[in-house]
């Protein structure tokens, strides 16, 4: 007697469990305890207001906390098919690349989810109020500004070194640092662990560093975009060191790439300073946009390259050491383009 077809074909698509598994709702509640602490500790009455506290609620556990185990889970799949073979991926409960296709979805729904909740807040949490001297603006005149900031070539400036260096900055220290550390430089996961938290405080001083020195620095004759220029010229020169191995005090190299890539932060504040005041936050806001574009356009795109790579015949870590050089050369360029549309009476 034949054997029902069901039971013979692989599986195409995972299980309404295999998917919940990989979300890993157990996760979830710490994120949603401290966003419910967060309100609880801003003082404002939770009344009237239970829709949004849902939606945040929401987006902090089952959204955003289920990605990132999804995500996780499909970038370790490898390592996971050793140290925890009964998780859906590596199990072939989640067959293909599903694990994959549910970590993008669940990523654009936390996105759509997020857009919603803060548009909903400025809609009705900020009164229509004018300021002294300026009439409040309409929809179609917020759009001409932001149409604006798209055809200046001030904004298209700095826009492509937020895409490749401070977006690919994102994307390195947020995912492939630690895949590199193993895969390449042979570290085990500790190890790995360490450099990345050495790296982290490093940037966490950076960052005050910036904020309590860059306007002394201005007066001194060092305005900010020379620092922003030299950091971010630095930080493609650790990497650089990093990629190629040419040196062995990875932990080192590690810290530095950290610190000159914090600089890059200052790329919100220039290219705010480049238009007149009631543009800034709009500026910011679509710089920030090109930010994230490149920061998740390189976790993925970098994914599928090696994915390419070692289906082609490439060794996971020659793999990375391609698409790492990739990246260099994409953030060149954008240094490159950088200096090449500098203004005259720039100092950069």
């Amino acid at each position: 007697m034949s054997r029902p077809a069901s039971s013979v074909l692989p599986q195409r698509r995972p299980s309404w469990l295999a998917t919940l598994e990989l979300l890993k709702p157990v996760t979830w509640f710490p994120p949603m305890w401290a966003f419910g602490c967060g309100i609880i500790a801003s003082g404002v009455a939770p009344a009237g207001h239970w829709s949004l506290i849902a939606l945040g609620v929401l987006l902090a556990g089952p959204l955003v906390c289920g990605t990132s185990q999804a995500v996780n889970d499909w970038f370790d799949r490898h390592v996971d098919a050793i140290n925890e073979p009964r998780r859906p991926i590596p199990s072939g409960r989640m067959p293909g690349r599903w694990g994959l296709y549910i970590a993008v979805f669940w990523t654009f729904v936390s996105l759509a989810v997020a857009t919603l909740l803060s548009a909903t807040w400025l809609f009705f949490g900020i009164p229509e109020k004018a300021t002294e001297g300026h009439a409040s603006e309409g929809l179609a005149a917020q759009w001409r500004g932001v149409r604006r900031i798209f055809a200046s070539r001030h904004f298209w400036r700095f826009a492509p070194l937020g895409l490749t260096m401070t977006g690919g900055f994102m994307a390195v220290q947020g995912l492939w640092s630690m895949i590199w550390l193993m895969q390449v430089n042979g570290y085990s996961r500790a190890a790995a662990a360490d450099h990345l938290a050495a790296m982290s405080f490093a940037m966490l001083f950076t960052y005050i560093g910036i904020g309590l020195l860059a306007t002394r620095l201005a007066r001194r004759g060092i305005p900010p975009v020379r620092l922003f220029a030299t950091g971010i010229a630095l930080s493609i020169v650790m990497l650089t060191l990093i990629a190629t191995e040419a040196l062995p005090a990875t932990r080192t190299l590690w810290v530095l790439y950290g610190i000159c890539a914090g600089f890059g932060t200052l790329g919100y504040s220039l290219t705010a300073a480049g238009f007149p005041l009631q543009l800034a936050g709009r500026a910011t806001t679509t710089y920030n946009l090109m930010v994230f574009a490149g920061g998740f356009g390189a976790q993925w795109g970098m994914g599928l390259l090696i994915d390419l790579l070692t289906h082609l015949g490439q060794s996971e870590a020659d793999a990375l050491r391609i698409v790492f050089g990739g990246l260099l050369v994409a953030q060149a360029v954008s240094l490159a383009w950088f200096f090449a549309c500098r203004p005259r009476n720039d100092a950069a």
